[in-house]
């Protein structure tokens, strides 16, 4: 599971722990009473997914911190030695890439 679906797990597993009948008795989605320890059970569960939803978010922003970091470098570098930078657009998480690759096999000759 990737982050998002670890979020929506954690949603999906809250909302059937938050059914109850009149009398605040967890029950399940169709109304079929539930063990108090089964709706806790839920929560722990929706819990585990909440934080590696959390952990896949931290885990992301440190890859594009570093994404960011080795693009400036390439930046530079590129820079001072009169190189093209397509690579530096191509791994910065914030940078739209645009490929301007030509395939020249499909050109026609003259």
């Amino acid at each position: 599971m990737n982050g998002p679906e670890h979020f929506r797990e954690a949603e999906r597993l809250l909302s059937e722990a938050s059914f109850t009948d009149v009398t605040g008795a967890p029950v399940t989605r169709e109304g079929i009473l539930r063990r108090p320890d089964e709706r806790d059970a839920l929560i722990a569960r929706a819990a585990v997914h909440a934080t590696l939803a959390r952990t896949a978010v931290a885990e992301k922003s440190a890859d594009d911190d570093r994404a960011r970091s080795l693009a400036e470098q390439i930046t530079a570098l590129g820079k001072a030695r009169g190189w093209s930078t397509w690579a530096a657009d191509y791994i910065h998480p914030d940078r739209e890439f645009v490929d301007t690759f030509v395939d020249t096999s499909t050109m026609k000759e003259n």
